[in-house]
């Protein structure tokens, strides 16, 4: 998980390290409530110190990013949605390395096509690089 802000917010605010409790007072775009990772961002909002200004909750990560390139909020996201080459967007490293694991799980004994084991294996090296 990565905190995400906009390159503009954090040239004004002087954030070096990617101090959360520097970002008590700025919007933030969350995932719902609903979402598996959501639990993750709300401890890490607790353990920051603060309750995080939700200007709006959503179930697309695309949105999230959009938002932040567009200097609209910060939101906090798997890595993987991480794109260095933006230049809108900083990345920081979360306090704690939160972390969100994915498994594909199927019943033992039974019949998994080449297919879809080939494709376990895909989403397995493509989420550990």
């Amino acid at each position: 998980m990565v905190l995400a802000v906009p390159t503009k917010l954090v040239t004004a605010l002087d954030m070096r390290n990617g101090d959360l409790a520097l970002l008590r007072e700025e919007p933030f775009v969350l995932t719902q409530k609903t979402s598996t990772i959501r639990k993750i961002v709300d401890s890490v909002f607790k353990n920051a110190g603060f309750t995080p200004n939700v200007l709006f909750e959503t179930s697309n990560n695309h949105a999230i990013i959009s938002m932040i390139h567009e200097n609209i909020c910060c939101g906090i996201l798997p890595m993987y949605y991480m794109d260095p080459s933006d230049p809108a967007i900083t990345y920081f490293e979360l306090p704690d390395h939160p972390s969100w694991e994915i498994v594909a799980a199927y019943r033992k004994g039974h019949y998994i096509s080449k297919t879809a084991r080939t494709l376990i294996k895909l989403a397995g090296n493509y989420f550990t690089q």
